[in-house]
């Protein structure tokens, strides 16, 4: 654990400067609520590219919509009729049955909920990235020796990979989501996450 470091599916030998490094990484706390909000901030900013209106082509209407993900709103607001809630499986708050879900969906008449599955690498993705990038930003020092910038390059590239496999995980996993709305489980068919959003 404290020799080899890993990205995705490549490992490591790291030196002892860099062994260091990673010890000081896995000390660095992270909270539940950073970690939601690097979730919120992948979701619906960069895999649905902040959109926030749906348009209904009947009517040719955009109705605006809330967003949620794990009970937190996405940038704080709640003020519109329609609600896109997301449940990530970092969510050990909310119970994982169906009934829950479909009850859930009931009281909340304009509400799409949308459970995601488990994915075991998502939390530790999660955190690592988060870990990574205090530490980055705590170490940030012109007077650090050429051989810690170094290190520092290759932490910030590790973590811009790591970005990309979260997004990709999460992007996935809302593609093959149970959705339910209206206290019913709703069948979705998409090969996207936009389109799987857009027909929810």
């Amino acid at each position: 654990e404290h020799l080899i470091s890993s990205s995705g599916g490549l490992y490591y030998f790291l030196t002892n400067e860099e062994r260091e490094v990673s010890q000081e990484i896995k000390s660095v706390e992270v909270t539940s609520s950073e970690e939601n909000s690097l979730i919120r901030e992948i979701i619906f900013e960069e895999i649905l590219k902040d959109k926030s209106k749906y348009r209904y082509n009947p009517f040719k209407n955009d109705y605006p919509y809330n967003r949620i993900c794990d009970s937190v709103p996405h940038k704080g607001k709640t003020d519109q009729e329609l609600t896109i809630e997301i449940i990530t499986p970092m969510n050990d708050e909310i119970p994982s049955d169906q009934s829950h879900f479909i009850m859930h969906s009931a009281g909340h008449k304009y509400h799409l909920i949308i459970k995601l599955s488990d994915d075991p690498t998502l939390a530790k993705e999660v955190t690592n990235y988060k870990q990574t990038e205090k530490y980055i930003l705590k170490k940030h020092d012109a007077s650090v020796s050429p051989s810690m910038k170094d290190i520092m390059k290759d932490l910030a590239e590790n973590n811009r990979q790591r970005k990309g496999r979260i997004t990709s995980i999460l992007s996935d996993l809302i593609i093959h989501a149970i959705f339910y709305s209206m206290g019913s489980q709703i069948e979705i068919k998409a090969t996207s996450p936009q389109t799987a959003i857009e027909d929810g």
